[in-house]
């Protein structure tokens, strides 16, 4: 009878997680962050988590906090355990509530967490906070005089830890500039696809951009974009805008 029981349980938490599986693909943004405000509520009272700490301190503004659910699905860190020699003891240390400090574990956990970071900022709920960020300005702006103060968006110039600082890539003038805050952080944790995988979930960055010849080749998982591209997707955007200022009107 116990053994029956036990069995209906987990049938109904498969049940419960396929119901929330699916509320959040209905409409991932609008349902996730009705879902991080409920846990945020949450755990106002309890001790901050490692990732919320390590988004927290001084000079780690550009990161936004990876979903704990999302890092304990095996499939969207496929590959990154070669990455670190103690990969399982690293997730456990990211998903905790320790405060490993400037330890050997502490540094393997801040270089995981930010090759999990490059792959999460491409997913639409990544997506979305880093659009808080990009409007706020956080990133930064564009030092040159004609691009109007535009902001500026991070990114790699490798997809592999290298070393190689991360850079920043301005919607306007198409160039990518050095951090002048310093920030040290590799681009890896950015990577190479972020910047123009903004530009195609969020058109209307492109909307009073000046656009000129390309300096170098935008790339998306390695596949060059079109030199057009940019222009096609601004033309849509503004359709768009049109038509839903005409359906107020009539």
């Amino acid at each position: 009878m116990i053994v029956k029981d036990n069995l209906n349980l987990k049938r109904i938490l498969k049940l419960q997680n396929k119901q929330k599986a699916k509320t959040i693909l209905e409409n991932p943004v609008q349902k996730r962050t009705k879902i991080e405000k409920s846990s945020s509520e949450d755990d106002e009272s309890e001790e901050p988590s490692w990732i919320r700490t390590f988004c927290g301190d001084f000079g780690h503004e550009f990161f936004i906090e990876v979903d704990e659910a999302w890092i304990r699905d095996e499939f969207n860190l496929y590959g990154l355990d070669n990455k670190v020699e103690n990969y399982r003891d690293t997730i456990d240390i990211i998903l905790s509530k320790v405060d490993v400090g400037d330890s050997m574990e502490g540094r393997e956990a801040e270089m995981l967490y930010g090759l999990i970071h490059a792959r999460f900022i491409l997913t639409a709920w990544g997506l979305e906070k880093m659009n808080r960020k990009y409007e706020s300005a956080v990133f930064g702006t564009c030092p040159r005089y004609f691009c109007n103060s535009c902001a500026v968006l991070p990114m790699g110039l490798y997809d592999e830890k290298t070393g190689e600082a991360v850079k920043f890539y301005c919607p306007s003038c198409n160039e990518i500039y050095e951090s002048e805050k310093g920030f040290c952080y590799d681009g890896a944790f950015f990577g190479t696809s972020f910047a123009q995988m903004y530009l195609q979930a969020f058109p209307k960055v492109l909307v009073n951009v000046q656009r000129p010849q390309i300096k170098f080749t935008p790339r998306i998982f390695g596949f060059k974009i079109h030199s057009s591209s940019h222009d096609v997707i601004r033309e849509d955007y503004l359709n768009q805008l049109a038509a839903k200022r005409n359906e107020k009107q009539g």
